[in-house]
């Protein structure tokens, strides 16, 4: 039977039992082997709860967190507990405040070394890790701030916006499966850089709002080999890095590229990147593709709850 961390501070509930309004801190497994793309939701739908029901025959319920601004009473004796909504709402929105310096921070440190990158040929990986770095903390301590601020920040820049926003996605995932803090920041890093050999490709190609033809679509992919390139003129580039940036569009069932490579032969870090990397595409619109958001959606398939990623066949996104 697994028992999660910290399961004295939070209530064991069985999922027929659960109310909307309720925040689910653990499920009655690891997190790593259920379909939800974060760990710790409110449930705020009787449709939620029957996902909930498709994966699990309990949860943990934190009894300090309820989205109807009441105390949660215990299922033991009726006490209630002394925290209220409007508490987390303060400390949300603190910690909103915290990570939100930070996440600028990393943002323009990613845009200097990419227009360096542009200008001279070189980039500071430094720097970038200096950026990055940050922002683990507050993955760690401060996940749904972050979360919020992967959501609302503008896109007025694909590219970078898009390197911080996968950098925070991948260091929650690998936080969640219990990645210690070297590996975390390498990961980061690496999600930061995986679109760095962009910067080789014309503009016209990267801004044009036309679909992609077929030729565009292989020079595009030469993403990958130019930023393993300009890698390797670094010194002291953690293999882990190098290994997001050359595996991320590689596919569990070989039809990946550049290498075809199939399943374990993918390093966990490049597929933890690759799922980040599809999932904040689909959610952003793009110069030359609009958000696939209702692909989450789709009119003929079946309705999931915003917590779940489905694994859609054209995608090719496959568990963890």
């Amino acid at each position: 039977m697994y028992i999660p961390p910290d399961s004295e501070k939070h209530l064991e509930v069985p999922v027929y039992q659960l109310e909307p309004g309720m925040y689910i801190a653990y499920l009655d497994k690891p997190w790593l082997e259920s379909p939800f793309m974060v760990q710790g939701f409110y449930v705020h739908t009787q449709s939620d709860i029957a996902e909930v029901g498709e994966v699990c025959t309990h949860v943990y319920v934190d009894p300090h967190r309820h989205t109807r601004g009441n105390v949660v009473r215990t299922a033991f004796n009726g006490a209630p507990t002394c925290q209220k909504t409007s508490d987390v709402t303060i400390s949300l929105r603190r910690d909103f405040v915290a990570a939100e310096s930070d996440y600028d921070l990393a943002t323009n440190a990613v845009k200097q070394a990419f227009v360096r990158l542009r200008e001279t040929g070189q980039i500071n990986i430094q720097s970038v890790a200096d950026g990055i770095n940050p922002l683990i903390e507050h993955v760690v301590h401060r996940k749904e701030a972050m979360v919020a601020l992967v959501r609302m920040k503008k896109k007025d820049d694909y590219l970078y916006n898009h390197s911080i926003s996968v950098a925070v996605l991948g260091a929650m995932i690998g936080h969640q499966i219990g990645m210690p803090g070297e590996d975390l920041e390498n990961l980061a890093l690496g999600c930061a850089l995986m679109d760095v050999g962009k910067v080789k490709l014309p503009d016209e190609m990267l801004t044009s709002s036309a679909p992609l033809t077929r030729e565009q679509q292989d020079t595009m992919r030469k993403h990958v080999q130019f930023g393993v390139a300009l890698l390797a003129r670094e010194n002291q580039v953690d293999p882990m890095v190098e290994s997001v940036l050359l595996d991320h569009h590689e596919r569990w069932d070989g039809s990946g590229y550049p290498n075809g490579k199939l399943a374990n032969e993918i390093p966990l870090v490049a597929r933890i990147a690759g799922l980040v990397d599809t999932y904040d595409a689909m959610m952003t619109v793009r110069p030359y593709a609009p958000t696939q958001a209702q692909g989450v959606h789709h009119p003929r398939r079946k309705q999931t709850s915003p917590y779940r990623f489905r694994h859609h066949r054209p995608l090719q996104v496959h568990p963890l």
